[in-house]
C-alpha cells in the first residue's frame, strides 16, 4: 500500500457558505425583526506542495489527482524512489472554529502510498491505513474516504495529523518504491448564533431618529425630550424611558412602570436596542405603548440608573419597522 503525505499546512480551495455563516439583515421593510439565520460553514482543504511546504510529484501508477489537489512527497524524488521504513508526518492546522460551533465534521478521500494513520488532535481518525499488503493498490490509485465528527476544539487550535510509512520494500528491486500522498477534505460546522437583540428602552416618534440622529433613550427629562405623534396619557412625565417588558417585534407593544420602579440596569452595553414609539399610555402605575421601529444606539456613556444621569446616543442602523 502507498500512500503520500506532506503537508504543514492546507490547502483551502473552495470556501461555501462561509459569508452566510451568522447574518441579520440590518433592516426589515415591515413587520417582526428580522431573526439570525445560522447556515453551515464548509471549507474544503486539498494537498498542494504551496501549501504545504512539500514537493508536487507525480507517478504513472498513482490515480490521478482527487479534484482540486496535487499529489505531493516529503522529499524531492520520493515520488520515484523512497527509503525503506521512511516515516514522514504532516500536520495540517484547520482553520478556525468559532467557539460554540456545533455539528462538526471532516470528511474527504486520500490516496497514500504506503500506509497512512490519521490523526485528529492526536486521536485516530476514521479509515486511517495501519500496515498494508505490499504493492497494493487500493489506496494509491482509488481514492478512499476518511473521516470524523469527533475530537474537536471549538474555539481552539486543530490539528490534523498524516503520518506516512513506507513499510514495503519490493523484492525484486528495492530502488522502486515511491512514497506519496493526495487528499481533499471537507471540514463543516454551523457557528452559534448571536444573542438576541433585546428592545429595552424607548423614544418617541416624533423625535428625529434616522440613522445618524442622537437619541434621549432615558432620564429625568425623557417626557419633555421626546414627543409622539399618537395619544399620550396624563402622567407620562413619570415615565423616564425604560421598558420592563417588550414583545421585541415591530408591531408588538412595550410596558413599563414609574420612574425607579422600573428596575433599569446599573450599566448598558456600548451598544443598545431602543424602541421608536409613537404612544405613552398610563393606567395607573401601569406604562405601555407600541412598537413602531426598533434601532441600534451607540450611547455616549454617560448612562446611569439614577434618571437624573439622562442616557443619550447615536442612532447607527435600524432593526425592523412596522407596517
Amino acid at each position: 500500500m502507498r500512500l503520500s503525505l506532506r503537508s504543514s499546512a492546507l490547502s483551502i480551495v473552495s470556501l461555501s457558505a462561509l459569508a452566510a455563516c451568522s447574518t441579520e439583515t440590518p433592516t426589515s421593510p415591515t413587520g417582526v425583526r428580522p431573526r439570525f439565520v445560522v447556515q453551515p460553514v464548509t471549507q474544503t482543504i486539498c494537498s498542494s506542495a504551496a501549501a504545504t511546504g512539500w514537493v508536487a510529484e507525480y507517478n504513472a501508477f498513482w490515480g490521478a489527482p482527487i479534484l482540486g489537489s496535487e499529489w505531493i512527497v516529503p522529499v524531492a524524488g520520493y515520488g520515484s524512489t523512497a527509503p525503506a521504513l521512511a516515516d514522514h508526518t504532516l500536520d495540517v492546522n484547520l482553520p478556525a472554529i468559532p467557539a460554540g460551533a456545533t455539528n462538526i465534521s471532516l470528511s474527504g478521500t486520500v490516496m497514500a502510498d504506503n500506509a497512512l494513520i490519521i490523526t485528529l488532535n492526536a486521536a485516530a481518525s476514521a479509515n486511517s491505513f495501519g500496515a498494508v499488503a505490499p504493492y497494493s493498490a487500493n489506496n494509491f490509485q482509488v481514492p478512499v474516504a476518511f473521516g470524523t465528527n469527533s475530537d474537536f476544539n471549538a474555539g481552539g487550535a486543530n490539528v490534523l495529523r498524516f503520518r506516512l510509512i513506507n513499510e514495503d520494500v519490493p523484492p525484486a528491486n528495492a530502488s522502486l518504491n515511491p512514497m506519496g500522498l493526495d487528499y481533499c477534505f471537507d471540514l463543516t460546522y454551523t457557528e452559534a448564533p448571536p444573542p438576541e437583540v433585546v428592545a429595552i428602552f424607548v423614544i418617541g416618534d416624533n423625535q428625529p431618529h434616522a440613522v445618524g440622529d442622537n437619541a434621549n433613550f432615558w432620564g429625568a427629562q425623557w417626557w419633555q425630550n421626546n414627543t409622539m405623534t399618537g395619544e399620550v396619557s396624563n402622567g407620562v412625565a413619570a415615565f423616564k424611558g425604560y421598558a420592563t417588558l417588550s414583545d421585541n417585534a415591530c408591531g408588538g407593544t412595550w410596558t413599563s412602570l414609574p420612574g425607579n420602579s422600573s428596575n433599569p440596569p446599573a450599566s448598558i452595553s456600548d451598544d443598545i436596542a431602543v424602541i421608536v414609539t409613537s404612544t405613552v399610555l398610563k393606567d395607573g402605575p401601569n406604562i405601555s405603548g407600541d412598537i413602531k421601529q426598533i434601532l441600534m444606539v451607540h450611547h455616549d456613556g454617560n448612562y446611569s440608573d439614577n434618571p437624573g444621569h439622562a442616557g443619550n446616543g447615536l442612532i447607527t442602523s435600524v432593526v425592523c419597522t412596522a407596517p
